[in-house]
């Protein structure tokens, strides 16, 4: 039997690949306390204590009102949601930890129970802030509904937005807010608000994915106010997302391919691998076949239609975990015996990804901060030949015709340039942020460490790399972390197929 596949929503943001949430997320309830409590940024808080199930110590939320246009300051006001963990320590230090999702389009808070497990050791000492960003979650959430099962799958797995529930959207969002007002860098102005409201000077910036875009923008924008920036799975202002999607996937595709010819157990498994891929792809775009799966948003069973885009879209996403990458030579070769059995956990968690998506504050910042710099000549040399091909970036490329776009400064584009601090991880085996972005972002960071993980793609973030964050956040510098432990770090065994 296929090993049912557990995949966390993060595979499928950064072109429906960006965060490191779970569809299951929980929301913080806020209660109404009698007086507000102390925090570690000050002698009061204006936050107030909420309760997350499950949690250890003190959680406060709240709201803090931003103005849409920044610039004006009139008109329509943000209500920015904001979660904070305490730190345990009774004498904290002053610099909190903050973190930036993922997407873009993700909600920070959605994370609070898996950042106050993942961040437990930097939360002894440190309180970790948390804030939707503008758009997402709790504050003004652009979200769009894209239809019926079968159109939810071509969008986010095949890649290709139906234009008309674009513009339905752009139409829906339009009574409640400016679109292009929902750009990172408003974005990051009002977290830097959140920060001063709470009292705290200077910060640490965590981020991944997108929300290492997002950390570098605070770091260029608001230098003073950073003491520490730890960015993984980098995704420069440079990347022009998701022109080079298709080609980074398929180099990603091509080592697993070659991991595993050099793999005894996994050669001997599958010694037609590659071949098999392309055949199965080549039969999909001939014929495409249905399968039958419940649709967890309405619990019915709904039939889908599985293309060659489609069945693409699901390896490529697969892509992003090394553990559902061990997965992939046994659902080809299901594929190849036209057994799509392993493919309805796939699709079955993609139908539920408009919970955790805010695909309008997606299509704001994609809009505007990236497909402009996408010719029509790059995208046939970035996408030929590759199993991803090119209706991913050509969908993105018109729908954002259909949306409205905000203005950008001139060198907003241009690598981030500062003598802060900076730790970067990437993942070796990442199909859509490889090392070479890291290194290219570090390059401009004189005091920056940039490390690469053996065996990880763009998730997860091993406790390993954790420690040596933790590490750097206690110095403050770079310089005597230890990171010996990343050298262990290695691609899990593929998975063999089932016994008959």
């Amino acid at each position: 039997m296929f090993t049912q596949l557990k995949i966390s929503s993060s595979v499928f943001i950064l072109f429906f690949g960006l965060g490191v949430i779970t569809i299951n997320s929980v929301k913080a309830s806020a209660q109404t306390p009698n007086k507000s409590l102390s925090s570690s940024a000050g002698s009061r808080s204006p936050l107030k204590p909420c309760n997350v199930s499950g949690l250890d110590g003190e959680v406060l939320c709240g709201k803090y009102e931003v103005y849409e246009n920044r610039n004006s300051k009139i008109g329509r006001k943000i209500a920015l949601n904001v979660v904070v963990l305490r730190a345990l320590s009774a004498n904290p230090a002053p610099d909190p930890l903050f973190t930036f999702a993922g997407g873009p389009g993700q909600a920070e808070t959605e994370d609070v129970k898996d950042n106050a497990q993942r961040f437990a050791d930097i939360r002894r000492d440190r309180d970790i802030v948390m804030v939707d960003q503008r758009g997402t979650g709790l504050s003004n959430p652009l979200d769009c509904s894209f239809g019926g099962a079968n159109e939810l799958v071509q969008a986010f797995l095949a890649g290709d937005l139906p234009i008309e529930k674009v513009e339905e959207c752009r139409k829906q969002h339009e009574q409640k807010a400016n679109l292009k007002f929902y750009t990172t860098p408003f974005a990051i102005d009002d977290i830097d608000d959140v920060r001063a409201w709470l009292g705290y000077d200077r910060i640490n910036l965590y981020g991944g994915s997108y929300g290492s875009r997002a950390a570098m923008v605070y770091l260029r924008q608001h230098p003073k106010h950073v003491r520490t920036v730890t960015i993984r799975a980098i995704f420069p202002l440079t990347l022009k997302n998701p022109l080079y999607s298709p080609r980074d996937g398929q180099q990603s595709l091509n080592r697993l391919f070659s991991d595993c010819a050099a793999d005894e157990a996994c050669a001997k498994a599958f010694p037609t691998l590659k071949q098999d891929f392309q055949t199965v792809l080549e039969r999909l775009a001939q014929s495409p076949t249905k399968i039958k799966v419940t649709d967890p948003r309405t619990k019915e069973t709904v039939e889908i239609t599985i293309t060659r885009d489609v069945f693409a879209g699901g390896v490529r996403r697969l892509l992003y975990h090394p553990n559902s990458q061990r997965l992939i030579p046994t659902l080809i070769r299901s594929a190849f015996a036209n057994d799509y059995k392993a493919f309805e956990s796939i699709v079955a968690q993609i139908l539920g990804i408009e919970k955790v998506l805010s695909t309008g504050m997606f299509l704001s910042v994609t809009c505007a901060e990236d497909v402009p710099l996408i010719r029509q000549r790059d995208i046939a040399r970035e996408t030929n030949g590759t199993f991803i091909g090119s209706t991913m970036v050509q969908s993105l490329v018109g729908s954002c015709k259909a949306w409205e776009r905000g203005k950008l400064s001139a060198n907003y584009n241009t690598p981030v340039r500062s003598d802060a601090p900076v730790l970067l991880f990437s993942g070796a085996l990442d199909p859509v942020t490889p090392p070479v972005y890291g290194a290219e972002v570090a390059r401009h960071l004189p005091n920056s460490l940039h490390i690469v993980m053996n065996g990880i793609a763009h998730s997860p973030f091993p406790s390993c790399a954790i420690g040596v964050m933790t590490q750097f956040i206690l110095k403050g510098d770079t310089k005597g972390l230890d990171t010996s432990c990343v050298d262990k770090l290695s691609r899990p065994a593929f998975i063999p197929p089932a016994k008959k």
